[in-house]
This record gives C-alpha cells, structure tokens and sequence, in this order.
C-alpha cells in the first residue's frame, strides 16, 4: 500500500507490467505442447522480478547475445588490405 501519490503510481505501473507478463506468459504456455522456461532480462526488470514467476534471471541478455554476433561479425569478416 502506498503512503503517497507518486508511490502509488510507481507500483500501479510495476504491478501492471508484472500482470501483463504473467499473462502473455500463461497465454503461450497454455498454446504451446511442451513446457517452457521463461527469462525474465532487461535494463528494468529488476523492478518486476519481485512480483512475478520466473525461470532464469539474466539481466544482460540482449547486451550478451549483441556482444557475441560483434564478435562472430568480426572473426568471420575478410580483412581489406590497403
């Protein structure tokens, strides 16, 4: 329970993205035939983590998954010699 209104629309906003994710996940899991992790990751999702289920917490994902395509780009390119 908040004590003011800014407080208030802080946690109005988390607990709506945290009901949002936990719905969108329970909709794919209910349309998928296997079972399926879910990766809570982002610059803010710190501030759901709290308030939702969640399989594995990996905070930098997309900055680990971009740093590993810079370096296959770059192994794999053809260096041009002057």
């Amino acid at each position: 329970i908040s004590q003011n209104t800014i407080s208030a629309m802080n946690t109005g906003t988390i607990l709506c993205a945290a009901g949002g994710i936990e719905r969108i996940v329970y909709e794919i899991r209910k349309q998928l035939p296997y079972p399926v992790q879910t990766i809570l990751t982002g610059g803010n999702a710190h501030l759901i983590k709290p308030h939702i289920a969640y399989d594995i917490w990996a905070p930098n994902l997309t900055l680990q998954g971009l740093c590993l395509y810079a370096e296959h780009i770059l192994q794999n390119s053809t260096k041009i010699s002057a």
